[in-house]
């Protein structure tokens, strides 16, 4: 059991897909009390609902798209009157295309960077308010294995996440000296719907450069979002924790 999560208020960002339904869980088991964000109602209904299979408490659902940032700001605001505090930003939400630099439009640029970026810098700048007051916080971003090694046809997506993994460290250097903690975690290939589209040569590749020899589950990741949200991670900031079952052995 990890210390420091009982009844304390986590907003995770891209709740309802299948890190944020993970991280979502695992957290409400510890006693935190959750709220949920995504723009899509219908992935907040489902979390609910397993929520409800688990007789777990303590969730509010809300849905923002958080490319605005006004949008962003009311989500925060509901929570802090919901839960009278935010201790926990675990920023999730992203999207992820196929696409070769040569043939991209500044359009299907502009919108990687505006979902995966922005909306990153827009919650963490809107939460900081309430941590530096309470001189404690908890700040995990999703980056990817694809933001330090680089990915070919994602070239935007990588430039994302690598922007990530900057505004990060940059964010922990400012904010350390009260208490508050910022790190990311860059996943490798994990287990969704959108690996399913793999072909099975494709899956045997991916498969030879990882030396655990599977693709990681959802629940992978949220193990570690619940450890960075854990008092076990005070005195850890800065820092991008690769889970990748091995594919990617940098520090």
């Amino acid at each position: 059991m990890f210390s420091g999560l009982k009844d304390s208020a986590a907003i995770i960002s891209g709740a309802g897909g299948g890190m944020g339904t993970a991280s979502a869980l695992r957290l409400a088991r510890e006693g935190c009390r959750v709220f949920a964000v995504d723009i899509h109602p219908g992935s907040l209904e489902k979390l609910e609902e397993r929520f409800r299979q688990e007789n777990l408490g303590g969730l509010t659902t809300h849905v923002c798209d958080a490319i605005h940032e006004h949008e962003v700001e009311e989500a925060v605001e509901r929570c802090v009157r919901t839960y009278g505090k935010v201790d926990i930003l675990v920023n999730i939400a992203g999207i992820y295309t196929d696409c070769l630099l040569k043939d991209m439009s500044y359009a299907e640029w502009r919108r990687t960077m505006d979902i995966n970026v922005d909306s990153v810098m827009f919650f963490c700048r809107a939460v900081l308010s309430g941590m530096l007051e309470n001189r404690h916080g908890k700040i995990i971003n999703m980056a990817s294995q694809a933001g330090v090694s680089g990915s070919v046809t994602h070239a935007h997506y990588s430039a994302s996440k690598a922007a990530i993994i900057g505004l990060s460290r940059s964010l922990a250097r400012e904010v350390a000296e009260c208490d508050i903690n910022v790190n990311c975690i860059a996943p490798g290939i994990i287990r969704t719907p959108m690996t399913a589209r793999y072909t099975p040569e494709q899956v045997a590749g991916f498969l030879g450069k990882i030396p655990m020899g599977r693709f990681g589950e959802a629940d992978d990741v949220a193990k570690v979002i619940e450890f960075l949200a854990s008092d076990g991670s005070d005195y850890l900031t800065g820092q991008v924790f690769n889970v990748t079952g091995g594919w990617l052995m940098v520090s």
